[in-house]
């Protein structure tokens, strides 16, 4: 019942912020989002044993993240480079050896492409198209989402993740 009722709230929220804040403050909104979830990643690199530095992942993921609505033909390559020879050399710099070189890289920068890049286009095309638009898109992700958990649930024979299955 609480995972009911705490994603009603954020349903809520997501909507109200979706549809009546002004443009700061949802694009304010998308940061602490991005804060947050390149928290996440970062502490789930970190259970898995690879040490990623959180301030230069957070700083490349919300500078990928400024640039996608951007008219520039070459802001969203620039900003992606960046962070990979940043990331690259800061994390390579701080090597001690051992086989972990290329997989903290990759944690590293996988906020960038992975979270960046949806938060950006969400920002965009609220910006572009308005309100309306983002929570169409909004909407067709959360009914696609129930959809198939319930499709799953009725339908489904066995678990594809039993670890993680929400049973």
């Amino acid at each position: 019942m609480t995972r009911v009722l705490s994603g009603a709230a954020l349903i809520a929220v997501a909507v109200a912020v979706v549809w009546f804040a002004p443009d700061i403050v949802f694009q304010i909104f998308a940061a602490v989002l991005a804060v947050l979830s390149v928290r996440e990643v970062v502490s789930l690199a970190a259970a898995s044993g690879l040490e990623v530095a959180t301030f230069p992942v957070l700083v490349s993921t919300l500078m990928t993240a400024g640039v996608v609505g951007i008219e520039s033909s070459y802001a969203l390559e620039v900003a992606l480079m960046a962070a990979l020879v940043a990331i690259g050399l800061g994390t390579l710099g701080s090597w001690r050896g051992g086989e972990t070189a290329l997989a903290t890289v990759s944690a590293a920068l996988f906020p960038s492409i992975y979270i960046g890049l949806p938060i950006g286009a969400l920002v965009a095309v609220r910006a572009f198209a308005g309100p309306q638009v983002l929570f169409l898109l909004m909407l067709t992700v959360m009914v696609s989402d129930t959809a198939q958990y319930y499709s799953g649930r009725a339908f489904g024979r066995r678990p594809l993740a039993p670890a993680i299955s929400p049973k």
